[in-house]
């Protein structure tokens, strides 16, 4: 049996510093949904794991989901046995999804000789947007050659720290071909993609999809869109690592990356700015200039951010 002392030594260690009510029933922390200052707003009773936050409402009937949400699968899990929970206590338990790729997966680099026509055609795209053998090792790029749905696709899977599949993206090689785009049924903010290949003590290049990433010879992964919030996975372990980040986004998309950069200058975290101004994706571009806009990027810091605004009030961009 858990001693009230054991559940505070656990909450301190994945919420931080708690404040004891008077009848040591309840404790109070900074809440990792809302808390950006260190007010403990967050009230867990230690007899029933209830939890609600005064500031902005999050609240439960267990640890289970803010652990998940916010330290990672791994210690939920731990919570839930340590504290011996039934698998019905925990709220919202995710779904557990087995990633597999499609059955006649075939890695490119080692079948460069290939004779089939689809593979010849699928290799002929992926020269087009610039990608070396080198790549395709790197990146494990595969297509399926036996026919039907995968046929013509451009197929990146993603290994996570553990060298286990956690997502792939595919690509139809033709424009008409719907959908252009399928991938893992798996929410993308709860993967990191290629964390295999990221180091997080080296500043890390952040661009928004696959094909910006081959562009780039660096510590790189992409996030599969243009939005990050503090529930992504690939937040959580920056701020966990306090990795210093370039972010390389889309020029139309420039006001998500102010904010995202703000959200992480807030945090503590170094952040720099990529101008992809002149391309329509960092995917454009060639290897060679990428590179020297990454030399070239702007610390971001909280003028950063007024600047912009202005200079988009100047242009007319915001209304």
């Amino acid at each position: 049996m858990q001693t009230i002392t054991s559940k505070i030594e656990f909450i301190t260690g994945h919420f931080g510093e708690c404040d004891v009510s008077r009848d040591g029933t309840n404790v109070a922390v900074k809440c990792p949904s809302c808390g950006k200052e260190n007010k403990k707003k967050l009230s867990i009773c230690l007899e029933t794991w209830r939890y609600h936050c005064w500031v902005c409402g999050m609240k439960g009937k267990n640890l289970y989901k803010p652990i998940r949400d916010f330290r990672g699968a791994d210690y939920a899990r731990e919570y839930s046995k340590r504290f011996n929970l039934n698998s019905e206590d925990n709220e919202s338990a995710p779904e557990i999804i087995s990633v597999k790729l499609p059955k006649d997966y075939m890695m490119i680099a080692p079948n460069l000789k290939c004779k089939d026509p689809d593979f010849k055609s699928v290799l002929r795209y992926l020269r087009s947007r610039g990608v070396t053998d080198k790549k395709l090792w790197q990146h494990k790029i595969g297509t399926c050659i036996s026919g039907g749905y995968w046929n013509r696709r451009v197929i990146f899977p993603s290994f996570d720290a553990k060298q286990e599949l956690n997502y792939y993206v595919s690509r139809a090689i033709e424009d008409d071909i719907k959908p252009r785009y399928v991938n893992a049924k798996v929410k993308k903010s709860e993967i990191i993609f290629d964390e295999i290949r990221i180091d997080w003590k080296k500043e890390l290049v952040i661009v928004e999809g696959v094909f910006d990433m081959i562009k780039c010879n660096h510590n790189v992964t992409c996030l599969l869109g243009s939005d990050m919030s503090i529930k992504h996975a690939i937040f959580q372990k920056i701020i966990e690592n306090q990795t210093p980040v370039i972010l390389a986004l889309d020029e139309d998309v420039k006001d998500k990356t102010y904010k995202i950069a703000n959200l992480l200058f807030t945090y503590g975290i170094e952040v720099r700015i990529v101008n992809t101004q002149g391309f329509e994706d960092v995917g454009a571009m060639s290897v060679e200039e990428f590179d020297q806009r990454l030399v070239e990027a702007d610390n971001y810091s909280g003028d950063s951010k007024i600047s912009y605004l202005i200079d988009s009030i100047r242009s007319g961009s915001i209304f």
